[in-house]
């Protein structure tokens, strides 16, 4: 996985602080490189989220069902987490 600090205001990050379940769901549904960066809500600029942005490859339906599975898998492993899903087009 490949980390990304998307500025400046973010905290130091480093791939040993994301769980590693996460990057085992998020490599099973978009394998590829994935990176990842903290993020905040320009109104709420102290609470901040983990950002995966994942390239992916496939039909519409079907990307949209991966990002729905990604989702479930989360938030059954680890119901109040505060990351996003970001997709990119690997074609």
């Amino acid at each position: 996985m490949h980390l990304k600090k998307r500025n400046r205001r973010t905290n130091p990050f480093s791939a040993a602080e994301i769980p590693p379940e996460i990057i085992e769901i998020s490599a099973d549904l978009f394998p590829g490189p994935i990176e990842a960066h903290l993020e905040a809500d320009p109104e709420m600029p102290n609470e901040q989220f983990l950002v995966l942005t994942a390239r992916a490859r496939g039909k519409p339906k079907e990307l949209v069902q991966r990002r729905l599975e990604w989702h479930r898998r989360v938030l059954k492993w680890m119901p109040d987490a505060n990351i996003r899903l970001s997709l990119t087009s690997a074609e």
